[in-house]
């Protein structure tokens, strides 16, 4: 049997943790069904549980359960514990992250245009490579090398034709990741 060192996430409704566990033996899906079993997790349907386990992982699910021990020693859930409101409860998740990371992109697009828009017609088209316009000058030539290194990993075919070791004079923070923008400190 083999044994291997293993770090652990446990997610709950504050935040996540890690933690690093002795060595434990490897088990198959079938044998983490059998050692939640034993513990007092029921489960509706082991063949869909199993589908579970093996495409998500018994260590990241554990977080979802965790709370429903009586024994977080011994691990022994409380007797109406159900694999199935695990699985619920990570879909929970799982779409409350989409949505979240849907909704941050969009404040972070739409921030991204105002600034721009309001430097572009206050200083002009060029403002970016204004030196005087950051808080930090010794960081604008930084910021510039990492503009134009942003800009040849994008995959867009209109900044590749135009970009050739230069930063194209439209507007290009639009284009920018979100923490290069910050990181400028435009004034």
């Amino acid at each position: 049997m083999v044994t291997v060192p293993v770090l652990h996430t446990i997610r709950t409704a504050r935040g996540s943790f890690f933690f690093i566990a002795m060595a434990k033996p490897v088990k198959t899906i079938t044998d983490q069904i059998s050692l939640l079993k034993s513990r007092g997790m029921s489960f509706s349907d082991e063949n869909q549980a199993s589908h579970y386990l093996s495409h998500i992982s018994y260590y990241r699910l554990k977080g979802y359960w965790w709370d429903m021990q009586k024994d977080r020693v011994n691990h022994i859930f409380y007797p109406d514990s159900v694999f199935e409101t695990v699985i619920e409860r990570y879909n929970f998740d799982r779409y409350l992250r989409l949505i979240l990371f849907d909704a941050i992109e969009r404040i972070e697009i739409a921030l991204r245009t105002k600034m721009i828009y309001h430097l572009s017609l206050t200083y002009g088209t060029n403002w970016y490579q204004d030196s005087s316009l950051f808080s930090d000058v010794s960081k604008h030539s930084d910021h510039l090398s990492n503009l134009l290194r942003e800009f040849g990993y994008s995959p867009e075919i209109f900044i590749r034709k135009r970009t050739q070791n230069k930063i194209p004079k439209y507007c290009p923070r639009s284009l920018e990741n979100f923490g290069n923008c910050l990181n400028g400190n435009v004034i």
